[in-house]
């Protein structure tokens, strides 16, 4: 089989989901098919393809260059990647590719994207959403006014009617779809996965990120490692440090980078929270000495993003046996699978104190601590792993591709 996978932010872009995509398209070329991916680049801080990959025969790659971005800039990121499916076409049309399914990535300026190759390869296409457009932006309020949303709004519906078939990450994100209208036949959910062969949990005393950055092993470390983005809340977290700035055994490590950082660092100067640490984002080869070196890992998502996105942190963590702490709503799918089934835990936004007191009583019941992570990993290995999803994937691929024939043969 030919798969066609187009995306927007390569592997060269610091992000929490190039491990899921090195991780499906090594799925595939494993599984005999070949694979032409087609991406972007842009800040050149990793290489444009990955070792695995690079080794592998049946994988072809066509690079497009594109200017980076501020990722606060909506309007200058839009019209670059209105440039970026300009340059795809061109690729598209010299290239005569034969394939048999096209997997296209959720990007804002995604309508296009599944116009192109509908109109120039016209084959099935999935759309693999890692989150919902324009609606996550929109409901954050950063910037999308409500006449330039509703025509946004209106664009994707019309990219929706033209895909074969749409893989939400959560049943939250799922739920969201259906609100729009979408048949529920046409949409699955294939969690964001954690790979089995990468995911190792690393002892501190042999911990790449540890030695590295000499980390105080002795204090009860709250962390967090990502993007300081849109999805992050990161007045929450200053909130959370100032009460626990006198609690001199525990500190709130954060790792990563993104549009809200500097403005993150300068707040927590001016508080004097000295509890508060910061590091630069790490690289995906050591993810698992990273997530290893915490107790508790804290996910503060911004309002609502729980309905439009997914934190793919969370599976890496269960299958690492550590507790995680999701500000999230009570009403979302997420928090009550994290609190009914023990294996982590959710919170609302305004539950700041008690949080506190969680995080403190945590620190001193390493009992309670065991069995949340033993909880976390079987929850993990059964529902989270690569194995598991990407088999979800490879059968949605056949499904789709099986349907599509049956439509030819009946429309014939």
């Amino acid at each position: 089989m030919n798969i066609l996978y187009i995306g927007y932010e390569g592997f060269d872009t610091n992000n929490g989901t190039n491990h899921l995509i090195e991780s499906m398209l090594f799925n595939f070329l494993e599984h005999g098919n070949r694979v032409i991916y087609m991406n972007s680049h842009s800040v050149g801080v990793n290489n444009d393809i990955p070792e695995t990959l690079q080794k592998c025969i049946n994988f072809e790659s066509f690079i497009i260059n594109r200017k980076k971005t501020n990722k606060r800039n909506f309007i200058d990121r839009y019209l670059v990647a209105l440039k970026y499916n300009s340059k795809l076409k061109k690729i598209l049309k010299v290239n005569q590719l034969e394939v048999d399914i096209a997997i296209i990535q959720s990007t804002p300026t995604a309508y296009f994207t599944v116009n192109i190759v509908k109109k120039l390869i016209r084959i099935p296409i999935i759309f693999n959403s890692f989150d919902i457009f324009p609606d996550g932006l929109h409901k954050l309020n950063k910037g999308i006014i409500s006449v330039v949303f509703k025509i946004m709004e209106h664009m994707q519906k019309k990219m929706y009617k033209k895909v074969d078939y749409i893989i939400a990450n959560s049943e939250d994100v799922k739920k969201t779809y259906l609100e729009k209208n979408i048949s529920a036949e046409k949409i699955g959910v294939v969690y964001n996965w954690f790979d089995v062969n990468k995911v190792k949990n690393k002892n501190r005393n042999d911990n790449c990120f540890v030695e590295a950055n000499s980390i105080d092993t002795s204090k009860f470390i709250v962390q967090y490692a990502g993007n300081f983005g849109y999805t992050f809340d990161y007045e929450f977290v200053l909130n959370l440090a100032n009460i626990l700035k006198c609690n001199c055994e525990i500190v709130i490590h954060m790792i990563g980078e993104g549009a809200f950082l500097e403005e993150f660092k300068e707040r927590a100067k001016t508080l004097s929270l000295g509890n508060l640490l910061f590091y630069p984002w790490q690289s995906s080869e050591i993810i698992s000495d990273v997530y290893s070196t915490c107790d508790i890992e804290l996910i503060p998502l911004a309002e609502k993003v729980i309905k439009f996105s997914y934190p793919s942190k969370t599976s890496l963590l269960m299958a690492l046996g550590k507790v995680s702490i999701t500000i999230t709503e009570n009403d979302s799918n997420y928090f009550k699978i994290m609190n009914s089934n023990k294996i982590g835990l959710a919170f609302e936004k305004n539950d700041i104190e008690n949080i506190a007191n969680q995080i403190i009583f945590l620190s001193k019941d390493e009992k309670l601590m065991s069995e949340m992570g033993i909880n976390a990993v079987k929850y993990a290995e059964s529902t989270l792993s690569s194995k598991v999803n990407l088999d979800l994937i490879n059968k949605i691929i056949h499904y789709v591709i099986g349907s599509d024939k049956s439509n030819e043969h009946s429309n014939n």
